[in-house]
C-alpha cells in the first residue's frame, strides 16, 4: 500500500518518533494526520542480522516472491502494550488486533482508527465523502456501535480533506421502497 500511494504522504515504514507521535497524537513526527502507525517487525532472530544503512530484500511470506527492497534507516524495539492501548483502546490479548501485536509483532488494523484510515485512503484515490456508519470496523463486542463516528469528532477540523458523513441507523422504508437512515 506504500507503494501504490494509498498511504500518501507516508513513504516508508515508520521510525520511532513517528510510531511514538502517531500513537499518542495522531500525528507523524513532521505534524501530519496519521491514524494507526505503519511498521515494519521482525523478530529479534532477524533483527540481530540487520544494521541500520544495509539494505534488505522485501519477500513475500506466503508466496516467497520477492516484493521490493529497502533500506533500514532506523532499528528500535516499541512497547507493544502500551502501543495496544492506545490504537485498540485495549490491552486483552482476546481481542485479534491485539493478539497478533503481542504475539509476533505484526500490526493488525482493527477498531475505531481503522475508520480513520480507510478515509485517509479514500482520500488519496479523491474521494471526497464517506460514510461511516454503525460499528463501522468494529471487532466483536469491544467497541460500541458508534465508536467509529465518535474518534472522527476527536481530530482536528482540518486532519483531513474527506468529509466524514456519519449514519446512525439504515433501514428499509416501505413507504418510499429503498434505505433510509436516522
Amino acid at each position: 500500500m506504500i507503494g501504490t500511494g494509498a498511504f500518501s504522504p507516508i513513504d516508508g515504514f515508520m521510525g520511532r518518533k513517528d510510531w511514538e507521535r502517531v500513537c499518542k497524537e495522531f500525528k507523524t513526527a513532521k505534524g501530519i494526520f496519521w491514524p494507526i502507525p505503519i511498521t515494519l517487525s521482525v523478530s529479534t532472530n532477524v533483527a540481530s542480522g540487520l544494521r541500520e544503512g544495509g539494505e534488505v530484500a522485501l519477500i513475500d511470506g506466503e508466496s516467497g516472491e520477492l516484493m521490493g527492497s529497502m533500506r533500514i534507516e532506523e532499528k528500535y524495539t516499541i512497547d507493544k502494550p502500551y502501543e495496544c492501548k492506545e490504537i485498540f483502546g485495549k490491552d486483552d490479548p482476546k481481542h485479534p488486533g491485539v493478539a497478533k501485536v503481542l504475539a509476533r509483532g505484526e500490526f493488525n488494523i482493527a477498531g475505531p482508527r481503522e475508520a480513520l484510515l480507510h478515509a485517509v485512503f479514500r482520500q488519496n484515490y479523491g474521494v471526497t465523502h464517506m460514510i461511516i456508519g454503525r460499528d463501522h470496523a468494529g471487532v466483536g463486542d469491544y467497541y460500541g456501535p458508534f465508536d467509529a463516528q465518535k474518534i472522527s469528532y476527536d481530530i482536528p477540523e482540518d486532519a483531513l480533506a474527506i468529509k466524514i458523513l456519519p449514519i446512525d441507523w439504515n433501514f428499509y422504508c416501505y413507504k418510499c421502497k429503498g434505505m433510509a437512515s436516522l
